[in-house]
């Protein structure tokens, strides 16, 4: 079977049920748009998935906050095939450190332009937090003469954090699927999945490929054993280096420091401190679930003593041994000087038994800054940023899927560690 290797598209096209408070008339009742996904121009491999992000969010927005009937294709290929329907083609380029996205409206009927959008100072920021896209399509849709309410606008200014993350990872396990890489394809379906329940085919998805896996099924027609081991190989040697790339953590910390102690008068001085919490994130359920399939299935090939195997996936560099992670942080007045800064080390461990895998990873700790000068450095809303993880600097760490940092108020609670982690632990190398 090639099942791993069959490539999916579809969109999010949930919310049929748009809310006529959203706009005022027939919100575009009329029309008929066919979003196709974006031409990309000076991306670099690891950027492409975003065309794709950008067309099932633009898709989203039309069918929640308006009443045009959208669909989606890959390509203008076949825009023939339906002249009733506007076509929504967009480009997004690479310009320096900024990119370019130009979307336009066309009727292909008559060749006409309905509409445009082009911004030329996007921000990688701007695309992965949606507002650029979300700008694109309120321009889009005015133009295009819906009426938005104020409260159309608001909610789709403010889109909740769970939709724009299920967006991102569907988009990234729709991309590696396409080439290939299905331990990155199936982590990334099961996190759209958890952000997001409603899509069930991105559910159901994980559950076929991994039920496959488990059963040893990588998706070959059987030509000859040498192809089965390296095929195998080749998952194996993904498992560790996706998960070694992109550990299943979270950082979440608070923005907002607070007074450690009094004031030391003499000196003029304070002490500032945060409260920072390291745990597993949601991709851990996954790594969870893929290491159990990819052991169960090496299993059942039956060959994985006479293939070299047979030590994998249990000694894989991830497993057992402490992993320590450098973050800078900074604390920021409100004239955005940098008064002060700070060096401090979470770390994680990944351990297994049987198919089964148990993080340690539960941490939280107050960190203070060295103290400031109240008269020159300290002043009203003092902001902690953290400024970077193992060198990589924090908004291209979110980008690429390293460790997630998060700014929150209300950090998680603790997890209860697991019985067997802890009597592991001193067996460990630290």
């Amino acid at each position: 079977m090639k099942v791993l290797k069959a490539c999916f598209i579809f969109f999010i096209i949930a919310h049929a049920g748009f809310s006529q408070n959203y706009y005022t008339g027939d919100g575009g009742s009329q029309i008929n748009l066919i979003v196709v996904r974006p031409l990309g121009e000076s991306l670099t491999a690891d950027e492409e998935f975003v065309l794709e992000y950008i067309q099932s969010l633009l898709i989203t927005n039309f069918n929640k906050y308006t009443a045009i009937k959208t669909s989606g294709q890959l390509s203008n290929e076949d825009i023939s095939k339906d002249e009733t329907a506007f076509l929504l083609i967009g480009k997004l380029s690479r310009s320096g450190n900024f990119f370019i996205l130009d979307l336009s409206a066309t009727d292909p009927s008559t060749g006409l332009l309905k509409a445009s959008h082009m911004n030329a100072n996007v921000r990688a920021a701007d695309i992965f937090n949606a507002q650029a896209i979300i700008d694109g399509f309120l321009d889009i849709a005015v133009k295009l003469g819906v009426d938005l309410t104020d409260a159309g606008i608001a909610a789709a200014k403010n889109p909740e954090r769970y939709e724009i993350q299920a967006a991102i990872n569907l988009a990234r396990g729709n991309t590696a699927e396409r080439n290939d890489n299905p331990i990155e394809m199936l982590t990334y379906l099961y996190n759209a999945a958890a952000y997001d329940p409603s899509l069930l085919e991105a559910a159901s998805r994980f559950d076929v490929f991994t039920e496959l896996l488990s059963a040893g099924d990588v998706g070959l027609s059987v030509k000859s054993d040498l192809e089965n081991r390296e095929r195998w190989r080749k998952i194996l040697d993904e498992f560790d280096s996706f998960y070694m790339e992109h550990p299943p953590f979270i950082l979440t910390f608070n923005p907002h420091p607070y007074q450690r102690g009094n004031t030391d008068y003499d000196n003029r001085t304070a002490v500032l401190q945060f409260s920072a919490s390291f745990q597993e994130d949601v991709s851990f359920g996954a790594m969870q679930k893929v290491f159990a399939a990819v052991a169960s299935g090496l299993k059942k090939t039956g060959n994985q003593e006479l293939w070299g195997f047979i030590t994998r996936p249990y000694r894989s560099p991830l497993l057992r041994t402490y992993r320590t992670y450098w973050v800078n942080a900074e604390l920021v007045n409100n004239r955005d000087e940098v008064a002060a800064h700070i060096t401090f080390t979470v770390r994680s461990r990944i351990v297994h038994r049987r198919n089964a895998l148990y993080a340690d990873t539960s941490q939280r700790a107050r960190h203070s800054f060295k103290p400031i000068n109240v008269d020159n450095l300290l002043t009203e809303n003092m902001i902690v940023r953290i400024v970077s993880i193992d060198g990589i600097e924090t908004e291209k760490a979110m980008e690429d899927g390293y460790v997630k940092i998060i700014p929150t108020e209300n950090l998680p609670s603790n997890k209860a560690r697991s019985p067997f982690v802890v009597f592991t632990r001193g067996s460990s190398k630290k």
